[in-house]
């Protein structure tokens, strides 16, 4: 503890002095704490103001009395005390003055001032092979976390603590594998690290990333009829994508603009068994959208390769065929695009021709 130098009084006092000074309320800094779950990260301190009318507070200055001399101080002080120890139990211990005439003061405190300043520790590993992991694939990560005075209560990608308590208190350690988002959603680079219940972040942190590896989606189209189409008819289309890679294909888009001198009917899609040589029909899925631009878009979140599943994206459509006299036949294109890069473009892009018949 320390105390401000007082600034001297020139009075006349009586030596007689049974009286204690007063000790006003202490202000801390910080005054409240300044890291997370009620934990400071540093040292805190307290400073008190004292009054004492009547001998005041050292170290005063010698004035004369009848019996000789007398000291003497100014009638303020201030007195200052720090905090002790870390942790849990960390305070600033009571703080008390005493005035010239030895007449101890009431007391402020202890404080509470439970602090934790050291950063957790922190490692992580991976079960694949680098820092970039396509989307789909299957990572595990083991983070290994520790913090000896507040707890962890973040480690990795992982929240492991709600670090309850005054102060909030969380687990020592943390080193169960977890599985790593990779997610369509999760694309993009992600720094980790652990973070204590006190708010420290540990000094060491591990970046990886996820994104779309490339995927050869081909896309195929089969008329219904298959060779030629009666004018006024219905003509269906069995458009379906498979995807030719190891990696799985996400945000797949199907675009097909409604082909001339027909009318939209209806439109689904799904996923279905397919094999190299084609995809079981689709008797049942999920509803098209037909744009104002007189395109009909079909999406899926994901196509898996087709091996080992064999499955693929298959979307039918229904049109209408009202071909005036002299149009001899229809033409329909379908385009499929992903997030994924395609080794191959050639094939995003299929075009059929049917007759007309009248």
């Amino acid at each position: 503890m320390s105390m401000s130098t007082p600034t001297p009084r020139a009075t006349n006092v009586c030596p007689a002095n049974n009286t204690a000074p007063v000790l006003a309320a202490c202000t801390l800094t910080p005054n409240t704490p300044n890291g997370s779950n009620g934990w400071y990260t540093a040292s805190v301190s307290a400073s008190c103001n004292a009054t004492d009318d009547l001998s005041g507070f050292a170290p005063g200055t010698a004035v004369p009395n009848t019996n000789g001399t007398v000291l003497i101080g100014s009638t303020t002080a201030t007195r200052t005390a720090s905090s002790t120890g870390t942790g849990a139990t960390a305070q600033i211990p009571a703080v008390t003055i005493k005035d010239l005439a030895n007449n101890t003061s009431n007391a402020q405190g202890p404080f509470s001032t439970p602090i934790d300043g050291t950063a957790p520790t922190f490692t992580a590993k991976f079960n694949a092979s680098g820092t970039t992991f396509n989307v789909g694939t299957s990572v595990m990560g083991t983070f290994t976390c520790a913090d000896s005075i507040s707890g962890v209560a973040v480690c990795g990608t992982q929240t492991v603590s709600a670090c309850t308590g005054t102060p909030g208190m969380g687990l020592a350690t943390f080193n169960t594998p977890v599985p790593i988002d990779t997610t369509a959603g999760a694309v993009g680079t992600h720094t980790v690290r652990a973070v204590d219940c006190a708010g420290n972040p540990s000094t060491t942190s591990v970046t990886y990333s996820v994104a779309f590896g490339s995927a050869e989606l081909a896309i195929a189209n089969i008329p219904n009829p298959l060779l030629s189409v009666k004018n006024g008819n219905n003509l269906t289309y069995k458009i379906f994508v498979l995807n030719f890679s190891a990696n799985t294909a996400s945000n797949i888009v199907v675009t097909n603009p409604i082909p001339a001198n027909t009318t939209f009917v209806s439109a689904m899609s799904g996923i279905v068994s397919c094999t190299f040589a084609g995809c079981n029909d689709l008797t049942t899925g999920s509803s098209c959208i037909l744009g104002s631009n007189n395109t009909v878009t079909c999406t899926t979140p994901t196509v898996k390769p087709i091996l080992p599943g064999l499955t693929g994206f298959v979307i039918k459509l229904v049109v209408k065929v009202s071909a005036p006299s002299g149009v001899k036949s229809i033409t329909d294109t379908a385009t499929v695009t992903s997030s994924n890069p395609d080794p191959i473009r050639g094939d995003n892009t299929v075009t059929v021709v049917t007759k007309v018949t009248q």
